[in-house]
């Protein structure tokens, strides 16, 4: 485990440039966003969520990361939390698929409403 932290902790090294750091980070929030996506793939769900949880750490600004993490928190049964970040994810980019798992999300809810409301966006 000393291993993985030590390169972990490499974007944060001062004598690289800004931008080497970026590239570095980019590189790594990619790594484990597949690792992720390969987790879902094995239906390991929980292990895929906590993978995308961290990936959105590393990158909070990519929306394929937050909408598979929106999915993984569905599926692991925190719904509220996966509303949220779906909302904020449409606010951002606006997809038919976004709009439908939303829409699902708050029938599960019981926002019959807002389900409505999603469907129809």
């Amino acid at each position: 485990m000393s291993g993985s932290s030590g390169a972990a902790l490499i974007w944060q090294d001062v004598t690289l440039s800004a931008r080497s750091r970026a590239v570095i980070a980019s590189q790594q929030a990619q790594k484990t966003y597949y690792s992720g996506l390969k987790a879902w793939a094995e239906r390991d769900y929980a292990t895929a969520r906590d993978l995308l949880e961290y990936a959105n750490r590393q990158a909070p600004e990519s929306q394929h990361v937050m909408f598979a993490l929106a999915l993984a928190r569905q599926m692991t049964g925190d719904l509220s939390e996966a509303e949220i970040l779906l909302s904020a994810l449409l606010s951002e980019c606006d997809f038919k698929e976004g709009w439908m798992l939303l829409s699902g999300l708050r029938l599960e809810l019981q926002d019959v409403a807002g389900a409505l409301a999603a469907a129809e966006h």
